[in-house]
């Protein structure tokens, strides 16, 4: 399952990519960034969750800080696997 720090950094490569198209093409990747952002605030839950309160949803150019800050205060994601050295 992909972390929220990945959906993270997907949807600030949309919002890159749209700020690279012609005008009509920018709202498009707009919105599919913002979806990869609700995806990282969904993957965020169970780690304490992050709030997009007060995100600018429709700016090309939206504030990051304002994710960036809640997510580094995160705990590290439990992961479940074998050891990686051995016991």
């Amino acid at each position: 399952m992909p972390f929220s720090e990945q959906h993270l950094a997907l949807a600030k490569l949309l919002r890159n990519r749209a700020a690279a198209v012609p005008h009509p093409e920018q709202e498009t990747w707009i919105r599919k960034s913002n979806s990869f952002l609700a995806c990282a605030q969904l993957a965020a839950q169970d780690r304490g969750g992050i709030s997009l309160e007060g995100f600018a949803w429709e700016a090309l150019t939206p504030d990051w800080s304002l994710i960036d800050g809640q997510m580094s205060h995160l705990p590290l994601p439990h992961i479940v696997g074998p050891p990686l050295a051995p016991v």
